[in-house]
């Protein structure tokens, strides 16, 4: 996505008259940073889709799990996975992991190596492993939901970072990085509750407010 494409996001100002959003060109090349990688296709109907069914106006983290998903399509429920594992206990049995794994879909298989092939086939209690299996696999899913949202820009600057000991991280990357970042965030839109992660805002310097309990006699 261009510059020039990105500019119509502008209408998230006519969206949402009320909430301050984007009200300057810092914050239109703060979000175009963020957001540049997306294809503008899908991002525009990730817009549509957002101004269509909520109140408020989109983060960049939600508009990357609405495109993530609209590009990707919505990952399989841990039911439809649990049915697929069955099937292929009935089919290949504890003797044939090696059949069996690639018959399933990729979250489904996730879930199975964690848990064991063969602690699956030899369970006598099924509820039990039916309920670990759907905690295993929600935890697959949330994680394929981060891989998927995460720029590939931002993936390579977090390789290059690494655990210490590990080579020097590519500076000129994790400079670009912190642009999209600002450390003062913005008011919450009026009527809106800070989001996970938000800070609120700080406390005016100049005190109460006139008429407040600080008004003196």
């Amino acid at each position: 996505m261009d510059r020039h494409e990105f500019s119509a996001f502008a209408a998230l100002r006519t969206f949402f008259p009320r909430c301050n959003m984007l009200p300057n060109e810092e914050a239109m090349s703060l979000w175009y940073t963020a957001l540049r990688d997306l294809p503008y296709p899908v991002l525009s109907a990730a817009l549509l889709r957002w101004v269509s069914t909520e109140k408020w106006p989109p983060t960049v983290a939600e508009l990357r799990a609405m495109t993530a998903e609209i590009a990707s399509g919505e990952l399989p429920d841990w039911g439809e996975a649990w049915c697929e594992v069955t099937r292929a206990v009935r089919r290949f049995g504890w003797s044939r992991p090696q059949e069996a794994l690639p018959s399933l879909s990729p979250l489904a298989q996730a879930a199975v190596r964690r848990i064991g092939w063969g602690q699956i086939c030899a369970s006598e209690n099924p509820d039990t492993l039916r309920a670990q299996f759907r905690q295993v696999h929600e935890i697959c899913c949330r994680r394929e939901v981060q891989d998927r949202q995460i720029p590939e820009s931002l993936k390579a600057v977090i390789a290059c970072l690494g655990p210490a000991g590990d080579p020097a991280p590519d500076t000129e990357a994790a400079a670009s990085l912190i642009t999209c970042f600002p450390d003062r965030p913005g008011p919450a839109a009026p009527g809106r509750s800070p989001q996970a992660g938000e800070r609120p805002n700080a406390p005016s310097a100049r005190g109460p407010a006139s008429g407040g309990a600080g008004r003196s006699a």
